[in-house]
């Protein structure tokens, strides 16, 4: 049988990479930018999980991008700090 996702599960992973796409170069946690950065990030995951009706994919999906990005960010740290 084929499984199939359904339109609203497809357009929620299409945002999701979206949102990564826009904020995959975050600034290093010591960049006197980084909390306006993460306050934009915050707010425009909140806004595309609201546009969803906070769905359920919506919101574990992002949040996980939202937490491999502050990876991301915690990575690019330790690099720049140590330089």
């Amino acid at each position: 049988m084929e499984q199939k996702m359904t339109f609203e599960e497809q357009e929620i992973m299409r945002n999701a990479y979206v949102f990564l796409k826009n904020h995959c170069c975050p600034p290093a946690n010591s960049d006197e930018k980084a909390g306006d950065w993460w306050m934009q990030a915050a707010q425009e995951l909140g806004t595309v999980c609201a546009a969803w009706n906070n769905h359920p994919l919506a919101i574990e999906v992002l949040i996980a991008v939202y937490n491999y990005i502050d990876q991301k960010a915690k990575k690019i740290t330790e690099e720049t700090d140590h330089v």
